[in-house]
């Protein structure tokens, strides 16, 4: 009976320790970074936090992934792989920790690693469309067309309305010599976004070589200033959060302006100068944004310290003119605007704000002379001559003149679409038929949509005809 209870005791204890190894799963580790005394004050802060966090809980995948994260999104690439090699060990089946740990061997410079794991990645989950975007992209990059081509044939069955698997196509053709292939997919590409400029740019490639030089011209304008985005996955639409660097939450902060969030954008450089708070360049970058979110009278106080370290300044100096400008203190907003162009005179931003000042004061000729002086520093910069006629037909009453500037506007951004609106304008009203046609099949093609064409269309009597 003894023995019996014996070994009935030790099958129990067998039981308990099995059930206790599937209940706690494989041991992992909290990475932490290499040299944590040489990050960003707000970084390291940031990721201290998160590191105390996931040893609370270091099985949690959810926990790990976030660390994850927040390594990748700061250029942490080892201690992000170790962490993304804990995801993966904790749960094997989520692609997602498997393509990041790719991404993070492509990032230390190990691109043959990284393609081999993206093809094993595809291999184990060939439903997961972001693992075969990341082969197809690295296959090119790595000259191997031959096998990109099936990963963006792939994508674009997994997502079509993905541009990202078109615009791969597309670059495979064209590197095998075969614009006309090339320009199917590309169209395709820029149909589905039209603010793809990766795509816009290789669609010109396509359309140059074609002998297409009008299109090829437009396309290769609108993709001008191409950056890379990769297709976003669940894990990647929330990295933007986990940014800390400074150079990240100034370009954040310009975005958030420009999607209309001021506040956010304040907010955000406010606890960054929090962390940094004699950095010269965050003070004068925080100014623009009072300035730009409609509080220009808390940029002073700011620029004035940069001024007492920096006297010569000259974005502080700018950034004051723009301060005061926004007041209506235009006499101060113009003594600014020339203490910078005394210290720079070749600098296109010192030129507009007098001339933004000169306007306040109503000199619009004198406006215009400071805006020519601004197109002499940048002279490819479209949007000052367009400045430049807005000036000259709104306030001066000179469409001769406006008209001008609107031509070289478009001459030097052949897709800047408001210049083709203006141009359209005035041509109709000056009887001037073919070159207003062009004009709003020009509008066409940068946006078909817009809500100026029935409107144009009409003032010129009849609709235009598409090529």
């Amino acid at each position: 009976m003894g023995a019996c209870l014996g070994l009935t005791l030790v099958g129990l204890l067998a039981l308990l320790l099995l059930s206790k190894s599937r209940t706690v799963g494989p041991t992992v580790g909290v990475p932490t970074p290499l040299n944590p005394r040489d990050l960003e004050p707000q970084l390291r802060s940031y990721v201290e936090e998160k590191v105390r966090w996931v040893r609370e809980a270091p099985q949690d995948p959810r926990r790990q992934a976030t660390l994850g994260l927040v390594f990748a999104a700061n250029n942490l690439w080892s201690e992000a792989r170790t962490t993304f090699e804990n995801v993966v060990r904790l749960t094997p089946q989520e692609p997602l920790a498997h393509l990041y740990m790719a991404v993070c061997t492509q990032e230390l410079g190990e691109p043959d690693g990284a393609l081999e794991l993206l093809r094993r990645l595809t291999a184990q989950f060939p439903g997961f469309p972001q693992g075969f975007y990341r082969l197809g992209e690295s296959a090119l990059r790595a000259g191997r067309t031959d096998e990109a081509q099936p990963a963006f044939e792939r994508l674009t069955h997994l997502a079509p309305q993905e541009w990202r698997g078109y615009a791969g196509l597309g670059e495979v053709f064209l590197r095998r010599g075969d614009p006309a292939a090339a320009a199917r997919h590309l169209e395709r590409a820029v149909q589905l976004d039209p603010a793809a400029r990766n795509a816009h740019y290789l669609l010109g490639q396509a359309y140059r070589n074609l002998g297409q030089l009008d299109d090829a011209q437009l396309h290769l304008s609108l993709g001008l200033d191409a950056r890379h985005y990769p297709m976003p996955d669940p894990w990647s639409e929330s990295a933007h959060v986990h940014m800390k660097l400074l150079p990240d939450q100034m370009e954040i902060a310009g975005q958030l302006l420009q999607e209309g969030r001021a506040p956010a954008a304040v907010r955000l450089l406010e606890t960054a100068l929090n962390f940094q708070p004699t950095n010269l360049s965050l003070k004068i970058s925080l100014a623009n944004t009072f300035t730009a979110a409609g509080l220009p009278e808390k940029a002073p106080p700011l620029l004035r310290q940069v001024l007492d370290v920096d006297p010569r300044s000259v974005p502080a100096l700018i950034a004051l003119s723009a301060s005061n400008h926004a007041r209506g203190q235009d006499d101060e907003a113009l003594n600014w605007a020339d203490q910078a162009i005394a210290l720079a005179p070749d600098t296109a931003p010192a030129h507009l704000a007098k001339a933004n000042a000169l306007l306040g004061l109503e000199k619009d000729r004198e406006a215009i002379a400071a805006l020519e002086a601004a197109a002499r520093c940048d002279p490819k910069n479209g949007s000052l001559r367009l400045e430049m006629g807005d000036v000259w037909l709104r306030n001066l009453n000179h469409p001769e003149e406006a008209l001008r500037c609107y031509e070289t506007a478009a001459q030097l951004e052949p897709a800047l679409l408001s210049a083709q609106v203006r141009l359209a304008k005035l041509y109709t009203e000056g009887a001037r038929t073919n070159q207003a046609r062009s004009a709003i099949e020009r509008i066409r093609k940068l946006d078909p949509a817009n809500s100026t064409l029935p409107m144009l269309e009409s003032a010129l009597g009849a609709p235009a005809q598409t090529p």
